[in-house]
């Protein structure tokens, strides 16, 4: 009986740490870790993984000399982000789509979105960044070429070189070379993918997340158990 119940307890700690082990593994994975789709004419993103981990909620807003904004529809689906106003010269440092996203637990980012010109709207893109909140700007991409009408998903991917456990990344996609001010542009479907940065997210601090706060603690207390009652019994 006693060889049983230790047998027993062996096998639970052993599915404990496997169970462990494969919450680690989902959370190293490469995956949207930020996502706007702007459905319902909202610019909430859909999905938000950094402020679930305890992060910074990420948020999104134009620039201050941009045009009028809308809602129109988008890459099959009912709503993209637009406005009008662009720079019929060259880039117009305050206008552009602005993303703002806390990196903290994640790194090795990319950037893919679908864009939507008018035949009077911006004829090239630029994409700048900043991990210090808006001092300091990298460029990522320029002289990208804007489409005119949707295609398949995703229409443009951009390798982003910010490194991890930035808590305050500031993107912005800088449209200029339109024909008329009233000429749009629109996008939809912005993703973020990144990777989890393991030097901040570990299975010892996942207390960022009340539910896996509770998880962590309750599999903590049934090993550390599971331990005292097998060196009683041996």
């Amino acid at each position: 009986m006693k060889t049983n119940v230790v047998k027993q307890l062996r096998a639970l700690l052993l599915a404990l740490l496997i169970l462990g082990m494969g919450t680690t593994i989902v959370l190293a994975a490469s995956r949207d870790i930020v996502v706007w789709d702007f459905e319902g004419e909202v610019l909430t993103p859909s999905i938000d993984e950094p402020a679930g981990l305890g992060g910074t909620p990420a948020t999104a807003q134009g620039g201050p000399n941009n045009g009028t904004e809308s809602f129109p529809a988008g890459n099959g689906s009912t709503d993209a982000w637009s406005f009008n106003g662009w720079s019929q010269s060259g880039r117009d440092d305050d206008i552009y789509f602005q993303f703002r996203i806390d990196l903290t637990y994640f790194g090795g980012m990319t950037l893919y979105f679908d864009d939507r010109a008018s035949s009077t709207g911006p004829q090239s893109y630029d994409i700048r960044y900043s991990t210090d909140g808006g001092t300091n700007w990298t460029d990522a991409a320029t002289a990208q070429g804007t489409h005119p009408d949707f295609t398949a998903s995703p229409m443009n991917t951009h390798s982003l070189g910010i490194a991890a456990g930035s808590s305050d990344v500031i993107v912005r996609i800088y449209g200029y070379g339109a024909t008329a001010s009233t000429g749009t542009w629109r996008i939809d479907n912005v993703r973020f993918f990144a990777t989890t940065n393991e030097n901040a997210v570990t299975m010892n601090n996942l207390a960022a997340n009340s539910t896996n706060s509770f998880f962590g603690l309750g599999t903590a207390f049934v090993f550390v158990a599971g331990l005292l009652i097998l060196r009683k019994r041996k």
